[in-house]
C-alpha cells in the first residue's frame, strides 16, 4: 500500500504565565510518498520466523494430524494456549499501524522523539497526530481500519512549543509580622556622600 503523507509542523507560542497557547502557526512541509508493504528482507525474515515456529512447534508438541495427512503447520488449528498472533504477522500488522507510520515520518524528517520533547506546564495535548478525511486517526488502529486505501493520503501533524513570557515563582510567604513591620516603617538609608 502506497500513501502520500503530508507533514505539518504546528508551532504553538505557549504563555508561561497563562499556561495556554497564545498563537498557532502551521507550516506545510514537503509531501512524502510512503510504501507500507514489508521489504523483501522483512518478508524473508518473516518466512524464516514462520519456518522456525513450525519447527519448534513440531518438536515440542505431538502431531495435530495423523501421519500421512497433507496439512502444513500453518493450516492446522493451534493447540490451547497458542492463541497469540505469530511474530511475522505481528510485525506485518505493526508496520501497517497508524502509530508506526507516524514514527517513520518522524524519522524521515529528523524530528526528536516524543520522549525528548519538553512538556510545558498546562500543555496536555499529544505531540503528534495523524489526520485523514477531516478526522483524527487512532494510533493503535491499522491503516485499513482508518479507511485508508492504496494511493490515499493523510496528514501527520507535529506540535512544537515555543515558550513566551515569564512565570511568577511562588516566593516564601512566611515572613513574620515583625519583619514586615520593620521593613514597612524604616525608610531606606541615604547613600553617604563625601565632599
Amino acid at each position: 500500500m502506497k500513501l502520500t503523507v503530508k507533514p505539518r509542523l504546528q508551532v504553538e507560542t505557549w504563555s508561561l504565565y497563562w499556561k495556554e497557547s497564545m498563537e498557532t502557526a502551521t507550516k506545510a512541509l514537503a509531501a512524502l510518498d510512503v510504501d507500507c508493504q514489508p521489504t523483501d528482507t522483512a518478508r524473508r525474515r518473516s518466512a524464516a520466523a514462520l519456518s522456525l515456529a513450525c519447527l519448534s512447534r513440531a518438536l515440542s508438541h505431538p502431531p495435530l494430524h495423523p501421519p500421512g495427512s497433507r496439512q502444513s503447520c500453518s493450516d492446522s488449528p493451534l493447540p490451547s494456549g497458542w492463541g497469540r498472533i505469530p511474530l511475522p504477522e505481528r510485525r506485518r500488522r505493526a508496520r501497517k499501524q497508524v502509530a508506526s507510520l507516524v514514527g517513520r515520518v518522524r524519522q524521515a524528517l529528523g524530528w526528536r522523539s516524543v520522549e525528548d520533547c519538553v512538556r510545558l506546564e498546562g500543555f496536555t495535548a499529544q505531540w503528534e497526530r495523524a489526520l485523514a478525511g477531516g478526522r483524527e486517526l487512532s494510533g493503535g488502529s491499522t491503516l485499513e481500519q482508518a479507511g485508508l486505501a492504496d494511493g490515499g493520503s493523510l496528514a501527520v501533524v507535529r506540535i512544537e512549543l515555543v515558550a513566551q513570557g515569564w512565570k511568577i515563582e511562588d516566593a516564601d510567604d512566611t515572613d513574620s509580622e515583625e519583619e514586615e513591620a520593620a521593613g514597612a516603617s524604616a525608610p531606606p538609608a541615604p547613600a553617604a556622600v563625601k565632599a
